[in-house]
């Protein structure tokens, strides 16, 4: 593609539009640009210049990307169980609720408000299928029931066999 450019003509008009009106860039792009030469003259007009133009643009130091927040990671580094972070994460997608720091952040505070750990606040959030947690909420009966449950589901010790026992002859 060939352009011709008159450049004191577009400075000045540039100049001359921009004095006139102070509006946006898209409206200063509008300028009315000459027409070329007539083809009758023959001899072209002074301060052109013919151009051909292929530019290829690199874009200088792009910005380093963010670290990618991971919820999963978060939980389980704020003493969360695999298990109930995935719970967590299913729960907050299936209503379709965002999972961001923040969001975590405001569940561990009212944890410690409510003087529990941040593993049964988030089970108490799965097991009731709330958004979040709040201390003063009414918790308390399914935290007293998933200490029964947690209770139920660990085996019962029996008391271990002695070691070392030495056999007496003829004791029995």
């Amino acid at each position: 593609m060939n352009y011709k450019v008159e450049y004191n003509n577009l400075y000045s008009a540039l100049i001359q539009y921009a004095q006139m009106r102070q509006f946006s860039m898209a409206e200063c792009a509008k300028l009315e640009c000459t027409n070329a030469p007539n083809s009758d003259v023959g001899i072209r007009q002074s301060n052109t210049e013919n151009t051909q133009e292929n530019t290829t643009e690199s874009i200088g130091a792009v910005a380093p990307r963010k670290h990618k927040f991971s919820e999963r990671n978060f939980l389980l580094e704020n003493g969360v169980s695999d298990q109930t972070a995935s719970e967590y994460i299913n729960l907050r997608k299936t209503k379709k609720k965002p999972i961001t720091e923040k969001v975590i952040r405001l569940v561990l505070s009212q944890a410690k408000k409510a003087n529990i750990s941040n593993e049964r606040a988030f089970e108490i959030i799965v097991a009731k299928g709330w958004d979040s947690f709040n201390a003063t909420w009414n918790w308390q009966q399914i935290n007293d029931e998933l200490n029964q449950l947690n209770q139920s589901e660990q085996p019962k010790q029996s008391t271990p066999a002695p070691q070392n026992l030495k056999t007496v002859k003829g004791a029995w």
